[in-house]
């Protein structure tokens, strides 16, 4: 699912600290939570790893009586 995720929204960028051609934050250069926001993408991204496309539909009869009804 990571990859997919991935492939479908791009890389995380929390703040505007992520994206190099248009930072314009003054304290970037000092700036801790842009380490921090890292290591939760990571952490994001790890969890999202874990899982495949058929755990996500698992459950298709459930999904399916929701997502079809009648």
């Amino acid at each position: 699912m990571g990859a997919v995720v991935r492939a479908a929204e791009g890389d995380a960028q929390p703040a505007e600290c992520f994206d190099r051609a248009h930072n314009t934050c003054g304290i970037v250069r000092a700036c801790r939570l842009k380490g921090m926001l890292g290591e939760a993408v990571e952490a994001f991204n790890a969890v999202l790893d874990q899982y495949t496309l058929a755990d996500l539909v698992a459950n298709r009869s459930a999904l399916a009586r929701i997502l079809l009804p009648g």
